[in-house]
């Protein structure tokens, strides 16, 4: 049995790039080393490749990060002065922060 047709959409299809004669023998050369085709080796880098940081999400990461250090001094004068009252009433704050940080880490997560 014939194994299903791809659609169009999945197809390899030929491409055209544009690149000055070194960097074309650098990539051949680094494929080949790699024992891939040039469009292994072009599609692997690209899949390995970090991806450009949004300058907004960074924003908010670095607001978020601040707020949790603000948090965290907020518990630390907390226990400055221990007592059981203290130690007991800090667990909420630091839930709250391990939960934002916990947050920060979901959202960052591709």
């Amino acid at each position: 049995m014939a194994r299903p047709r791809k659609a169009d959409s999945e197809k390899a299809k030929p491409r055209e790039i544009h690149v000055a004669d070194a960097v074309w023998s650098a990539i051949r050369t680094e494929a080949a080393a790699a024992d891939l085709s040039v469009s292994q080796y072009l599609i692997r880098c690209r899949d390995s490749s970090p991806r450009p940081c949004n300058p907004t999400h960074l924003i908010h990461l670095i607001e978020e990060l601040q707020k949790t250090h603000r948090a965290l001094e907020r518990v630390a004068d907390g226990l400055s002065g221990a007592n059981k009252v203290n130690v007991l009433t800090a667990h909420l704050p630091l839930i709250s922060i391990e939960r934002r940080l916990a947050q920060i880490l979901a959202d960052a997560t591709p």
